[in-house]
């Protein structure tokens, strides 16, 4: 089951509008008007980030409800993240670099893997507070 939780109103109409618009044009120019009513009935069918994957509104790997897999940790660090318990990148981003280096095992250079791949995707780990950055 997707969790739509981090998806907004307006992400997902501007993707259904997306959808519609693309299922209606190729129809119209193959002429061929049952194909836009299978496009139709399939779209809604989709839950919102499908929707918003398939419109191509957001990149998936970077959503906050992908797991933390698609950002390829090394294993260590996967590891670490997985028996905390943070198993999505939203999740994720609800900590800190000083949280994290209290998880067993988890040191600065994981810390620093764990920014350089959500920068990547552009994202940033919670600032903590009380901290300069």
């Amino acid at each position: 089951m997707t969790d739509s939780t981090f998806v907004s109103p307006p992400e997902v109409q501007a993707a259904i509008n997306s959808l519609y618009h693309q299922a209606f044009e190729a129809g119209r120019l193959q002429g061929r008007e049952e194909g836009i009513i299978a496009a139709v009935a399939h779209i809604s069918t989709l839950t919102a980030n499908q929707i918003i994957a398939k419109s191509g509104a957001i990149t998936v790997p970077a959503s906050l409800t992908a797991d933390i897999e698609v950002l390829e940790f090394s294993v260590r660090t996967y590891n670490c993240l997985k028996r905390e318990g943070l198993h999505t990148i939203g999740k994720l981003l609800n900590y800190s670099d000083f949280e994290l280096l209290d998880i067993r095992n988890f040191g600065e250079k994981c810390v620093e893997e764990v920014r350089t791949k959500l920068d990547a995707v552009g994202h940033t780990l919670r600032h903590a507070s009380g901290y300069d950055s």
